[in-house]
């Protein structure tokens, strides 16, 4: 089927349907029994469809035809500078999405109100809303964010890499821990916590090896996840006094860390470091002084 056909076909369907047609590629498991054929989706023109048509074509024939749903309107709530609420800030803006960002602050009142209205059960950020209905804790916005819009993926389509893409995920929120009392112990707590830092750093050294990103040549689900290393561990060395994450003893980390700042995505979503060792710095000030009292 060459081209003026699949846009003949195209226009059937669109005249079946109240849609305006986009030719865009789709996601290939859609296609999985054929992975090396063109996919094709109509949609609306709306900003955020509510409906999809994919569409694989074979010489003469659709081998595919699937009804996706999408939710309309998409917000995501959140406060400055947390981590948790860049992670979905970033895989929104990989996969182009169209959001509306709320950033408030947790003492304003109208912001609290969101809070309990969408997230009751935990009352913290990131909340995802999509027309109406919160999904929250960032590492499930990820999973719904990759299911919804798999383009382009954070998952490798190999069922064995999404496993250990996931098991790695779930080792790096294990260990966030030894990061946060680096940040506020002190006396032998603190270096009992730079020790396990260290041996943090090393499992995730070997972990990367020479790969550009933890997800491959692309940022993946992982390098979303691990993000906050890159974005805030910085921070914290400079406010304790301490470099641990050097170049001469991590230099896969260190370069991985240039990597996916400099990415063109994540370079244009990054909070200013300078104000958030001003108030990373404000934040461990108020904890010290109740650890030495």
């Amino acid at each position: 089927m060459n081209k003026i056909e699949k846009q003949k076909l195209v226009n059937f369907v669109a005249e079946l349907n109240p849609f305006t047609v986009e030719l865009k590629p789709f996601h290939p498991r859609i296609g999985s029994d054929c992975p090396h054929l063109p996919l094709t989706s109509l949609c609306t023109e709306d900003k955020h469809p509510t409906t999809e048509v994919f569409l694989c074509f074979s010489e003469n024939k659709i081998i595919v035809a699937e009804l996706h749903n999408r939710m309309g309107e998409v917000k995501l709530l959140g406060v400055w500078p947390s981590s948790y609420v860049y992670r979905i800030i970033w895989a929104l803006e990989l996969k182009d999405v169209e959001y509306e960002y709320i950033e408030g602050e947790f003492h304003k009142p109208d912001f609290t109100d969101l809070l309990l209205k969408y997230n009751p059960v935990y009352k913290k950020v990131p909340v995802l809303v999509l027309d109406g209905k919160p999904i929250a804790e960032s590492t499930v916005i990820l999973e719904y964010i990759e299911e919804t819009w798999p383009q382009p993926p954070l998952l490798s389509q190999d069922p064995y890499e999404r496993a250990m893409a996931r098991f790695w995920v779930s080792f790096a929120e294990e260990k966030t821990i030894p990061f946060m009392s680096f940040f506020v112990a002190v006396g032998e707590e603190f270096e009992k916590a730079e020790k396990e830092v260290r041996e943090v750093l090393k499992i995730l050294e070997e972990t990367i090896g020479e790969k550009k990103y933890f997800g491959g040549e692309e940022i993946g689900l992982l390098d979303i996840n691990l993000g906050w290393i890159a974005l805030l561990f910085g921070v914290i060395e400079d406010i304790v006094g301490v470099k641990v994450l050097v170049v001469d003893e991590f230099p896969r980390l260190f370069t991985w860390i240039q990597n996916f700042m400099e990415h063109p995505t994540i370079k244009t979503n990054l909070p200013n470091h300078q104000e958030m060792v001003l108030y990373y710095k404000q934040k461990r000030e108020t904890v010290i002084p109740s650890k030495i009292a």
